[in-house]
């Protein structure tokens, strides 16, 4: 409630609010604790790119900026800024070196491979230092710059020195390797996960002898002894050892496919899904079976074959002594064989089923259609 009142203070004038207090010593040595706010003045800034164009990002003025897209309000320019690349689409890409355009980073990206073989030598126009790759001159001259906002060359996008020299990494093939086995990695944040996750100390299983990178992994994988399964679906009451799994799982019920297919704009429930529908789109079959020659798109389709030929059973019925080679057949086993209840009711058919997807296969079959007919014409 204290804080309520001294963000909006400044709506009261402040003599008369000393005036209330005068009379109490514990009321006014708590006002003494607190500078009372000026009213800020609202500011509205043009287009993006007027903007951007020298502008002081440490503005000193108490002032509030709102957006004229949206009309989003925010206490300083640099969140204002920040805020209006939500609004404006980058279409050119500029080379820094040779001022070619792009119409994406990803061809910028490719075109600076062009330039990995030239003598080209940078020179610092304010200390003369020389560099001969591309990226640490830019990175040098941003060093000399300590206010204000700096504009990058290459996509036209404005940010504080702090930051400056982390997105341009974006608009290079910048690798770094791991010291101890020599793998390659796009960024310090991959390398440094890489690090800790193989060669930090790792945590042993009691139960199995796994070594675990650290101590949320190892908390996970016990759960696989101990079956405890912590996070349950608000819907059906399903438990699921790790919350990713569960969110999966909650968009069945909710019916969200937040992957997109940039080809043929199907939508799927997962990242993995998404990356093994779209490799259906090339024509290249990659991955071979050594038995029967038949070829497949990804992985996840090769090996639930494999075990056709070598007859291994991994997923075991918990309720009865069968077995199956694939996941998707130990969950059609359980559902078929040991579920009793249909608890998934078609209100306008008296039909029930046990699982949502067979609800939802219903909801599109002619029989529940032309119920659904009949039912308009008498409500008409």
């Amino acid at each position: 409630m204290a804080d309520f009142i001294i963000d909006h203070v400044s709506i009261v004038d402040e003599k008369s609010i000393k005036s209330d207090v005068e009379d109490s010593d514990e009321d006014i040595s708590t006002l003494k604790k607190y500078i009372f706010r000026k009213r800020r003045k609202h500011v509205k800034l043009g287009s993006y790119t007027d903007e951007v164009n020298g502008i002081d990002m440490y503005d000193a003025d108490d002032k509030i900026y709102d957006c004229d897209k949206c009309s989003q309000s925010f206490q300083s320019k640099t969140s204002l800024l920040n805020h209006m690349r939500m609004h404006q689409k980058r279409s050119v890409y500029t080379c820094a070196i040779c001022q070619e355009t792009f119409k994406s980073n990803n061809e910028l990206l490719a075109h600076k491979e062009t330039h990995k073989n030239d003598d080209t030598v940078f020179f610092c126009n304010t200390c003369e230092f020389a560099f001969t790759n591309h990226y640490d001159y830019m990175v040098h001259e941003i060093s000399h710059k300590k206010r204000g906002s700096y504009k990058c060359f290459e996509c036209g996008n404005c940010y504080k020195p702090s930051y400056i020299a982390t997105h341009i990494r974006v608009h290079y093939n910048i690798e770094v390797k791991c010291d101890i086995c020599d793998k390659t990695f796009n960024c310090d944040k991959n390398l440094k996960s890489h690090f800790i996750n193989l060669h930090s100390r790792r945590i042993e299983c009691v139960e199995c002898g796994q070594k675990c990178p650290n101590r949320s992994y190892y908390d996970y994988h016990m759960r696989k002894h101990t079956g405890v399964k912590p996070f349950q679906c608000l819907y059906c009451g399903k438990g699921f050892a790790s919350k990713a799994a569960k969110r999966i799982h909650t968009r069945i019920h909710t019916e969200e496919k937040p992957y997109e297919c940039p080809i043929c704009h199907i939508r799927k429930i997962q990242q993995g899904d998404m990356n093994a529908h779209i490799a259906t789109h090339g024509n290249v079959k990659k991955y071979e079976c050594d038995y029967c020659s038949r070829k497949f798109f990804n992985k996840q389709s090769l090996l639930p074959h494999i075990r056709l030929h070598t007859g291994t059973r991994v997923f075991k019925c918990t309720l009865c002594k069968r077995t199956c080679t694939t996941r998707t057949g130990l969950r059609s086993h359980m559902v078929y064989a040991h579920i009793k209840d249909r608890d998934y009711k078609c209100k306008l058919c008296n039909m029930s089923f046990k699982t949502h997807l067979a609800l939802k296969r219903h909801n599109t079959s002619k029989n529940h259609k032309n119920n659904e007919y009949a039912n308009l014409n008498k409500s008409q």
